[in-house]
């Protein structure tokens, strides 16, 4: 993978959807699914078919992601596989990693810190939007 797949945007054709088998239900399909109110306030999240627990919600950094969603800003969100394996062919290996990005405008940006842990060792705990040019140019090996 290189730089250029990224900055044209050609990594896009490498996103797969990440699904596991359930000896109960078969095969699911891997997905976070945020629940927003209409006015942008996160009520609940659905990963891979399964509510977490309210308590969970408190390490995401969702206000300005809900809203995103209520006004329409984002036209697509994907997770774009590992941040220590980029550029190299373990990036996209099993469909999930942490590079939460959406596009809005027919840009892709960058979610930064959606979910802060309270073991974080970063003091940077406030939600940001980075352009995922800016990202790559930084990560260059």
């Amino acid at each position: 993978m290189t730089k250029e797949k990224y900055l044209d945007y050609s990594f896009l054709k490498k996103l797969k959807f990440s699904r596991w088998r359930n000896w109960l239900w078969g095969k699911l399909l891997d997905a976070d699914t945020f629940l927003f109110t209409p006015e942008g306030k996160l009520v609940g999240k659905i990963r891979a078919g399964f509510v977490e627990p309210s308590d969970w919600l408190k390490i995401y950094n969702a206000d300005e992601l809900g809203r995103l969603v209520t006004e329409n800003k984002i036209s697509f969100a994907f997770n774009g596989g590992n941040r220590a394996d980029l550029y190299t062919n373990e990036v996209f290996r099993y469909g999930t990693g942490d590079m939460y990005c959406v596009v809005i405008d027919g840009k892709i940006y960058l979610l930064n810190n959606l979910s802060c842990w309270p073991y974080d060792d970063s003091d940077d705990t406030e939600f940001r939007l980075i352009p995922f040019e800016e990202f790559i140019e930084k990560n260059e090996k």
